[in-house]
């Protein structure tokens, strides 16, 4: 780096916690109820609270992603990969993420003068924990124990500062292991940024009842660091708008989603698609951190191709961004209508596969004889080529993929309603023309009904309309 004319002091540095950073310390009559190792088809994770913890997909940290593999990503992705990707490299962990002299000679490589010294996984465990108060204490106080005998919360060289872990989930407990900290020579303090869960439930980190604790922290001068962690998430019943289920999201501020899910492995090879029936009124989309699309519409549905961001047989995570304040809601007048931010995902959502010929779009028209009495069933219907890849596919016609040949679309319709009939249509199979790679094709499609039941307020009388299409040895069903 350029000559500064003095050695950075880096106030953001982190360790690989040991193996037994958490167990070296416990209470063995506690592990249950706080931190224990397991091994699951060969892979070693820890069990926090009683469950398995996949918060990090190696928490050996053994192998390791080397340093810097990460650069391209954070200087603007240029060729837009998965952030996982870049993570896909490993080499055996080095001596500096874990022992502190091997630390120390990297920040004299590195031209630095000290560091303050932050945990990784400890960031995460305390809400995995949060619904046992005082197995977060047990946690932590056997934690600090070995942070302080492995790295040393101030050994008086100067160099490195480690901040020990605390909590507010027990007060009592948070001020004697301040107490004890600071005996210990401690300079800095770390904790996440929530609210944290004690006996009686979640309560603000400024409630009075926390004061003996930050009168504490003010006469010892030193600083508290609020680090980003698992800060935690509220449920939310989805469909559903968050006034009714009691968060209230200030007006042009966007509520965020999150939703951690296990894709079939054999999803793999197979083009995915992520449908909403209706988010209101603007929704932008991640999944794995990967952007995946946006849209905005109060009450209309839409569909987003996630193909290339998907993890097949592995844990996914699903992020939405979610503004009820857009002009899509001032032009349905939602807020004045019902007199609430309607704002949430207010209808259901679902992850499905379809085969490389799919129906993209399908809308029903009926229009009846002039004694109204039979009527005309007319589906408009869009079918799309999109061959097996993980790259989006751009519409329009393209070379180099075989024509799929002899399609056939397939209609049935019944009452509905679990005891509803079936009604016949004649005709009811069509055949579909050739259809090339990423070609979109429209057909309007016309069968006769004879005498339906109709429909009024007094005999409100619903059909259930299915296609199925056949293309390229593959079958799709939608109603």
């Amino acid at each position: 780096m350029d000559d500064l004319g003095y050695l950075p002091f880096d106030a953001d540095n982190h360790y690989y916690e040991a193996l037994d950073a958490f167990t070296r310390h416990l209470d063995p009559a506690l592990a249950s109820r706080c931190v224990q190792w397991c091994e699951i088809d060969g892979r070693r994770y820890h069990v926090v609270g009683g469950v398995v913890s996949r918060a990090v997909t190696n928490p050996t940290f053994n192998p390791i992603a080397p340093p810097g593999a990460m650069h391209d990503y954070f200087r603007g992705n240029p060729e837009g990969r998965n952030p996982l990707e870049f993570l896909t490299a490993r080499e055996e962990i080095r001596p500096a993420y874990r022992d502190r002299a091997a630390r120390v000679a990297t920040l004299e490589a590195h031209g630095l003068s000290a560091i303050w010294l932050f945990p990784t996984l400890a960031m995460l465990y305390e809400e995995l924990l949060r619904h046992d108060p005082e197995a977060v204490c047990a946690t932590f106080s056997a934690f600090n124990r070995w942070l302080d005998e492995d790295w040393g919360f101030d050994r008086g060289d100067g160099r490195i500062f480690a901040a020990p872990y605390l909590s507010l989930a027990d007060v009592d407990w948070a001020c004697d292991e301040l107490d004890w900290s600071l005996e210990r020579g401690a300079r800095v303090l770390v904790m996440r940024a929530a609210a944290p869960t004690t006996t009686t439930g979640q309560v603000s980190p400024f409630d009075e009842r926390f004061d003996p604790f930050w009168a504490k922290v003010a006469a010892a001068g030193i600083p508290m660091v609020i680090h980003a962690a698992d800060s935690g998430w509220s449920d939310i019943k989805v469909p559903g708008e968050w006034a009714m289920q009691g968060f209230d999201v200030k007006p042009r501020q966007a509520a965020g989603y999150c939703l951690r899910f296990q894709a079939p492995a054999d999803w793999t090879g197979q083009r995915v698609k992520l449908r909403f029936a209706a988010v209101y009124s603007k929704a932008e989309v991640w999944l794995n951190g990967t952007p995946v699309g946006s849209h905005l519409g109060a009450f209309t549905p839409f569909e987003l191709d996630v193909t290339s961001a998907l993890l097949p047989g592995k844990e996914n995570v699903l992020s939405m961004a979610v503004t009820s304040d857009s002009l899509s809601d001032a032009l349905t007048v939602g807020l004045e209508m019902v007199g609430h931010p309607m704002g949430g995902i207010i209808r259901k959502a679902f992850l499905f596969v379809v085969p490389p010929v799919n129906i993209s779009s399908m809308h029903v028209t009926t229009t009846f004889d002039r004694e109204y009495r039979d009527a005309n069933l007319r589906v408009s219907i869009d079918f799309i080529h999109e061959p097996d890849s993980k790259e989006p596919v751009p519409i329009g016609p393209s070379g180099g993929v075989p024509v799929v040949r002899g399609g056939e679309l397939t209609f049935a319709l019944r009452e509905y309603g679990s005891s509803g009939g079936a009604v016949e249509l004649v005709p009811n199979t069509f055949k579909l023309p050739a259809i090339s790679s990423a070609e979109v094709l429209s057909q309007e499609i016309e069968i006769p009904i004879k005498a339906p039941r109709k429909w009024d307020a007094e005999h409100p009388n619903l059909y259930v309309l299915t296609c199925e299409l056949k293309a390229g040895g593959h079958s799709y069903t939608t109603e």
